[in-house]
């Protein structure tokens, strides 16, 4: 039955007794575990609640011991130095009684997930009619990907349309299933979570962040098409949500959400040479901000209202149109 030391030292023996576990401490030790503080019976300690013990007694400089007996722990402390160690221990109780604070109240989200399947069936068939020779006789005779790709130095010229309309561009059929299977599942969360309306407000204007930003630092020869700028603007999103609801619960619970947005990134947003990891990293991190910002005002205001939902994604439709509007007459 061996023992440890706060002090790095062994103690020596122990004295058997009726009592309790059948066990006295050595003399001059106590176990600062002993309820009444009698010397009597005593109340054995888990495992975690002799390393927290113990580590509150380290940062006070109380020396201390440990003794596995039967299912649990002893923690011996100096006779001399019971009274302030019991003092201590009680006053890290009373700081720590509300902590960790309870997680926030799950409630149920509404099923809307008919505009999310809607929206992403609508990009697809866009991407097939812009592709279809038979449509060219009643489409814009535009060159699409010429006039809606995000090159950098257009963008930066004054073409801020692009940011918006390379969204919804795709190099081709791989391209586009990979981003609407993803995007359905994040956009989709956070269609239920905050509205469809808001939801589709932010995950466009993050995406044109993401764009915009990546423009910023890309040669003004550079081009890219796609929605997995907005795609990772909704893990962003998802994630800065996240850091705001799970703020006051343990570090692990809040970081969780922007170390798995990394880990996706790093799974997802390299790839090959051709993908714009630029674009992917500010869509994430533009989505992180707007995220942090849509939580506060979530907890503040709640859940828009029907009309304000519709009001929204009209806004987030007609930036889209007049976006592709101003591209064609350009």
């Amino acid at each position: 039955m061996a023992e440890s030391d706060g002090c790095n030292a062994t103690v020596a023996g122990g004295r058997r007794a009726a009592n309790g576990e059948g066990y006295l401490p050595p003399p001059g030790w106590r176990p600062v575990n002993d309820p009444l503080g009698t010397g009597g019976d005593w109340l054995p300690l888990s495992r975690a609640e002799s390393r927290v013990w113990s580590l509150v007694l380290a940062s006070r400089g109380i020396p201390y011991r440990q003794r596995k007996v039967g299912g649990g722990r002893l923690l011996l402390v100096p006779e001399s130095l019971f009274i302030e160690a019991r003092r201590q221990l009680e006053l890290y109780r009373l700081e720590n009684r509300d902590w960790p604070p309870p997680l926030p109240e799950s409630r149920p989200l509404p099923e809307n997930q008919l505009a999310t399947l809607a929206v992403f069936g609508l990009l697809c068939a866009f991407s097939f009619l812009i592709e279809l020779p038979a449509a060219r006789d009643w489409l814009p005779r535009v060159n699409w990907q010429i006039a809606g790709s995000a090159r950098a130095g257009l963008i930066l010229d004054g073409q801020w349309w692009r940011t918006a309309t390379a969204l919804t561009l795709h190099t081709g059929g791989l391209h586009l299933a990979g981003n609407v299977v993803f995007g359905i599942l994040t956009v989709g969360w956070l269609a239920r979570e905050l509205g469809s309306g808001p939801a589709w407000l932010l995950v466009l204007l993050a995406g044109m962040g993401g764009n915009w930003l990546n423009a910023l630092l890309q040669a003004p020869a550079h081009d890219a098409v796609g929605a997995s700028t907005a795609v990772f603007a909704a893990v962003g999103l998802i994630a800065g949500l996240n850091l705001v609801r799970y703020r006051r619960p343990l570090w692990r619970r809040w970081a969780l959400p922007l170390a798995a947005a990394l880990g996706l990134l790093a799974m997802l947003g390299a790839g090959d040479g051709r993908t714009d990891l630029g674009a992917h990293l500010f869509g994430l991190l533009t989505g992180l901000v707007f995220g942090v910002v849509a939580a506060w005002g979530h907890e503040r205001h709640g859940r828009p209202g029907p009309w304000l939902n519709r009001l929204l994604a009209l806004a987030a439709a007609g930036i889209m149109a007049l976006a592709w509007w101003l591209a064609i007459r350009s």
